[in-house]
């Protein structure tokens, strides 16, 4: 086990505070009709803390070592959540999100806290995080498991109804070309990278967006309509917002 990582019963001892809490807290939760931004960062904090970010951290370089994977693409970063919610919402600026509905994806999900924060902060039909390290996709069904038992239940109706789920594999053979919102967390991509995943991205349906970091989309198909700043764990990233073009 890694020093970072949360043993069975400290996650097992989270889940059962979590549970808890929320019957507590969130007892009638089920007849709001949709939650607010406070309770909503209040359940991704609960959700996430027995995985800091130094646990996907060392789990990334554990794996990188093991496998003798020196590529700067696998290199480990997370999001904080007000930050994240700003860029996802900021959307609706250009007609995104109008409606409840829509798949988000996040390409290189990591631990897949985005999935999480997506799902809390729009009533999407699904979000789905890809990740192709085996370790860091194993944290993130054990945070599936703590949401599929202590959160989702407790949540609106209508907030239950987003299927959340993760795909262990290569995002650049994979299809995502449903997706309506796509998330690259992609400062250590690379040029080839990030022209393959912009060549899939091209397969999007007119009108769906892409947010990557520090870089921007290389495409043609894409109009690019907001750049931003957003803070994450390890320091401050240039947001790009893009809009697939087409009728």
């Amino acid at each position: 086990m890694s020093m970072f990582q949360a043993s069975p019963e400290q996650e097992g001892e989270h889940s059962s505070n979590l549970a808890n809490e929320l019957a507590e807290t969130y007892a009638n939760m089920a007849q709001i009709e949709e939650l607010d931004a406070w309770t909503a960062k209040a359940l991704y904090d609960r959700l996430v803390e027995p995985f800091p970010e130094g646990l996907g951290k060392e789990t990334s370089r554990a794996e990188r070592q093991v496998q003798n994977l020196n590529s700067s693409t696998l290199v480990y970063g997370e999001i904080t959540f007000d930050p994240f919610a700003e860029q996802l919402l900021k959307l609706q600026d250009f007609g995104g999100l109008a409606q409840q509905g829509g798949n988000f994806y996040d390409i290189g999900c990591g631990t897949g806290k985005p999935v999480f924060a997506a799902a809390l902060l729009h009533r999407f039909d699904k979000c789905v995080g890809i990740e192709i390290l085996s370790g860091l996709y194993g944290i993130s069904m054990h945070i599936m498991d703590i949401w599929n038992t202590q959160v989702q239940p407790a949540l609106p109706r209508t907030n239950q109804e987003t299927e959340i789920g993760f795909i262990h594999g290569d995002a650049t053979v994979l299809d995502w070309r449903d997706g309506d919102v796509v998330f690259m967390n992609s400062t250590c991509f690379g040029d080839e990278l990030m022209e393959t995943l912009a060549a899939q991205a091209e397969g999007l349906k007119p009108g769906a967006f892409v947010i990557t970091t520090t870089r921007k989309l290389p495409s043609e198909e894409f109009e690019l309509l907001h750049v931003s700043k957003m803070v994450e764990t390890w320091g401050t990233a240039t947001v790009f917002i893009h809009k697939r073009q087409g009728e």
